[in-house]
């Protein structure tokens, strides 16, 4: 990955999963019923697998970035769902 460096690019890569795990809880929070809780979690599977593999293949800032959004995406569906599920 060339080794990035800068005051922006490390915290971007860094921060990306986060943000894009807490847009989606409210997305999830808001519109994720008509999907159905069983749903949203294999959603959030699948954006994992995805992300994950796109994270372990990267050859540049860019696509361990989308890869971390991916999961981040995945994560958010997930953390968002399995709570009331299990209960």
């Amino acid at each position: 990955m060339q080794n990035p460096t800068g005051t922006y690019v490390i915290p971007l890569v860094s921060s990306s999963y986060t943000l894009a795990a807490a847009f989606c809880c409210i997305f999830v929070a808001i519109w994720g019923k008509g999907l159905g809780r069983r749903n949203c979690i294999l959603v959030g599977d699948l954006f994992v697998v995805v992300g994950a593999s796109l994270q372990a293949s990267s050859w540049s800032v860019a696509q361990i970035i989308v890869g971390r959004v991916l999961c981040g995406v995945g994560i958010g569906f997930i953390s968002s769902t399995v709570p009331t599920y299990m209960a």
